[in-house]
């Protein structure tokens, strides 16, 4: 998309895309994934799908299903699902990072200046 890098997140009140250059500081875990242009436009089409602060709760007392995309580490599971990569059985924001390394995959700290 123009050269830029473009990030989906899970934010109130809805998923939405927007530059990396305007995330600010944030953690990344490269996964090394290279994504097909199928891939991408269903990622791209989770924008706008309604975020839930109470998913984001109940996500600590239980397991709220994969294909979910009412909180931020329900929909990294569910992207990485269409990936093909099993991020185990919490969508939690710890239990993803966590799988993430049991891969091997490093976490950096980016931060920029702004």
């Amino acid at each position: 998309m123009d050269g830029r890098v473009w990030i989906v997140e899970a934010v109130l009140p809805r998923a939405r895309i927007r530059p990396l250059s305007q995330a600010g500081n944030f953690y990344h875990i490269p996964m090394g994934l290279k994504p097909t242009k199928a891939q991408v436009n269903k990622m791209i089409s989770y924008v706008g799908a309604r975020y839930s602060q109470w998913e984001a709760i109940k996500a600590f007392f239980k397991d709220i299903g994969q294909g979910s995309t009412a909180e931020c580490a329900a929909l990294v599971d569910t992207i990485m699902a269409d990936f093909g990569v099993d991020m185990g059985s919490r969508q939690t924001p710890d239990a993803i990072v966590t799988q993430a390394q049991l891969y091997g995959k490093p976490t950096y700290y980016i931060t920029q200046d702004k």
